[in-house]
């Protein structure tokens, strides 16, 4: 059983400030997102797959589950020192024929404040991601 809810754009956040959100320009969603993400040039396919390779082979980090035909995954993080489980939802969707965008929703499982872990670790994903995609 996945730890995520799709569709993303439906997500509840909790209080807590243990999560982080982003999803493209002009998406509606249920809670508020912390950032916009990018739209690559690209079709939502290609992006998909992009995005499983390049974010299941980070460290401490596993692909738990993927749907291609609905283009979603969802990955788990371990923290370096205890192992804590985060969880990374993933939503690819399309604008166009040639380009897409996702929604990246990544969550602590326990504590209440994860001093910033989740919102650093979207950032570095999608950094990671634009410069795979640039090298498509």
């Amino acid at each position: 059983m996945t730890a995520c809810s799709y569709p993303l754009s439906q997500i509840e956040r909790p209080n807590s400030p243990n999560t982080a959100f982003i999803a493209p320009p002009e998406t509606e969603t249920r809670s508020s997102i912390d950032e916009v993400a990018p739209v690559f040039a690209c079709d939502a396919s290609t992006l998909f797959d992009l995005c499983l390779n390049t974010w299941t082979g980070l460290e401490r980090v596993e692909l738990a589950d993927s749907d291609r035909d609905r283009l979603t995954a969802h990955f788990i993080a371990r923290s370096a020192i205890f192992g804590f489980k985060d969880d990374i939802c993933l939503e690819v969707v399309a604008f166009g024929a040639q380009s897409s965008s996702v929604l990246l929703y990544s969550a602590s499982r326990v504590g209440y404040s994860d001093f910033g872990v989740n919102r650093k670790r979207v950032g570095q994903w999608m950094d990671l991601l634009g410069q795979h995609v640039e090298n498509a």
